[in-house]
């Protein structure tokens, strides 16, 4: 994630926050209830999902050149075997 969602997950959380604080403000005003309920249900998805960007896969490309380094051997095992039959 870049600074700039960064900065907007702090200011939903900063939002959140607030909410929460002063309740009794708005916990009887039906629309905002529905909002804030929806508010809070995206916020969960946004951070399920902002941690899984924030996972380390390095191990992912490390495996992708053994697999490669291996696929090569085989394959220059292959092209010497042809070589030499073609003498």
């Amino acid at each position: 994630m870049n600074n700039l969602e960064e900065n907007a997950i702090k200011a939903f959380n900063a939002i959140r926050k607030l909410c929460d604080d002063n309740k009794d403000v708005w916990e009887n005003y039906a629309p905002f209830v529905a909002s804030y309920a929806i508010y809070l249900t995206n916020m969960e998805e946004i951070d399920v999902n902002r941690e899984i960007q924030l996972r380390k896969i390095t191990g992912v490309a490390s495996d992708k050149n053994l697999k490669k380094s291996a696929l090569s051997e085989k394959a220059l095992f292959i092209a010497n075997r042809i070589r030499s039959l073609l003498r």
